[in-house]
C-alpha cells in the first residue's frame, strides 16, 4: 500500500472515529508501527491532525475543510 493510500484510510478512520492507535493501524494496515508514526507525523506536519496526551485526534479545522 502506497503511503498517500495509508494515510487516507488513517484520515478516513480519524473522520469517523475521531481517534486512532498506532497498534490497531498497523495492524489492519499490515505494516509497522514506525510506518503508521511516519505516517501520522506527516500528517500532523500538514496540519490535519493533532496528537493529544498519547492519543492521535483530528484537528477541527480538518473536519470543516470535509465539510
Amino acid at each position: 500500500m502506497l503511503p498517500q493510500d495509508r494515510q487516507s484510510e488513517i484520515m478516513k478512520q480519524l473522520h469517523e472515529f475521531k481517534t486512532v492507535k498506532i497498534l490497531g493501524l498497523s495492524r489492519e494496515l499490515n505494516v509497522t508501527g514506525e510506518t503508521i508514526r511516519k505516517d501520522l507525523y506527516e500528517l500532523e506536519e500538514k496540519g490535519l491532525f493533532a496528537k493529544s496526551m498519547g492519543r492521535n485526534s483530528k484537528q477541527s479545522k480538518l473536519r470543516d475543510k470535509l465539510h
